[in-house]
């Protein structure tokens, strides 16, 4: 096998984007009947991660020393964070928003 080349990704899991890329590209073969290699599917994931990690703004990550893996992230100073949470109920149709 061949190694990859370091990703450049910090702020989250490549996991999700890879997985997310596999089954664009299943997508892509069963509806459109278009075939990807499995390169172009791996980099079409660490495209995407990086893209979406540049989009992050704010977000300033240091190695912590006591992880060997995890990097801790602080935001800056003028970013705002908003919490946000929606519940739904069958029975009344009534809809939340907090």
């Amino acid at each position: 096998m061949v190694a990859l080349p370091p990703t450049r990704i910090a702020l989250s899991p490549l996991f999700p984007w890879v997985i997310w890329s596999l089954w664009y590209t299943r997508n892509q073969k069963i509806f459109e009947n278009r075939m990807h290699s499995e390169q172009d599917t791996v980099s079409k994931a660490l495209r995407e991660a990086r893209e979406w990690q540049s989009t992050q703004i704010g977000a300033k990550c240091e190695q912590d020393p006591r992880l060997s893996t995890n990097l801790v992230c602080a935001l800056r100073d003028d970013t705002f964070v908003i919490h946000t949470d929606g519940a739904w109920k069958e029975e009344t149709l009534l809809a939340g928003l907090g």
